[in-house]
């Protein structure tokens, strides 16, 4: 038996273009206030101190490394 019926939508559209209510504020605002420190830090400058501080320890590391192979006895 087939139904004739077409199956009801579980999300209907209603033609309002409504935004969704997430209350008072903005939800950029709340994303900022959760994803920043309280001395202004977000992903972004820890991103950045981050890459400082590895390019720094790569630097040592090098200039270790140069130490170490001047000397050994050239081959």
């Amino acid at each position: 038996m087939a139904d004739d019926k077409e199956p009801e939508d579980e999300f209907e559209e209603d033609g309002d273009d409504e935004e969704m209510d997430f209350g008072e504020g903005d939800l950029g605002e709340l994303l900022t206030s959760l994803l920043t420190t309280e001395d202004g830090d977000n992903v972004a400058t820890a991103l950045v101190n981050l890459n400082a501080t590895l390019a720094k320890h790569l630097e040592t590391q090098n200039k270790i490394l140069v130490k170490i192979l001047s000397k050994l006895p050239s081959a």
